[in-house]
């Protein structure tokens, strides 16, 4: 299985990666590392785009993901890693490698139609809650809201090629 790590492809941060998989078996190896200073411990996110259909992933840390041996898990196309998650490691002074197994969540009813799976698949950072960020016009800035008390998390994209005050 860690052989199999040297397939995955290396997502560009706020780039949309796009999948398209027709198979029931059809899979996407994607590997994410991050880039930043420890000390700003900035949240780390994954987040699906869906245009039909559901999907599900999972990732690891340093290793080939495998859903009964991790947990890191999706909720409603979004996993965030934040600083104080065991996974969020640094050894020797830098971040390790994610690695996400992105799949297809098959319906009997999409098998008899014969459906597509497409998506656009992003990872990205953010600061962590209640840190500023800074926003420039021409940089597309994206974000994830998480809702304490009940554990449910948004999305949100600022896309706008305009200066903001």
């Amino acid at each position: 299985m860690q052989s199999q790590l040297s397939a995955a492809t290396p997502l560009v941060e706020r780039k949309a990666f796009y999948i398209s998989m027709t198979e029931e078996s059809d899979q996407a190896l994607v590997s994410y590392r991050p880039w930043w200073s420890h000390h700003e411990n900035r949240t780390i996110c994954f987040v699906a785009d869906n245009m039909q259909n559901n999907i599900y992933y999972y990732a690891e840390l340093d290793k080939y993901p495998m859903n009964y041996d991790t947990d890191l898990f999706d909720n409603n196309g979004i996993l965030t890693i934040d600083h104080d998650n065991p996974k969020y490691m640094i050894s020797q002074g830098v971040f390790g490698t994610y690695f996400v197994r992105i799949r297809p969540s098959y319906k009997f009813a999409n098998l008899v139609q014969n459906d597509d799976y497409s998506l656009n698949f992003y990872a990205f950072s953010q600061p962590r809650e209640g840190d500023f960020a800074d926003l420039y016009a021409n940089n597309t800035q994206m974000g994830v809201a998480n809702s304490s008390k009940i554990p449910t998390q948004y999305r949100h994209l600022l896309i706008a090629a305009n200066e903001t005050v």
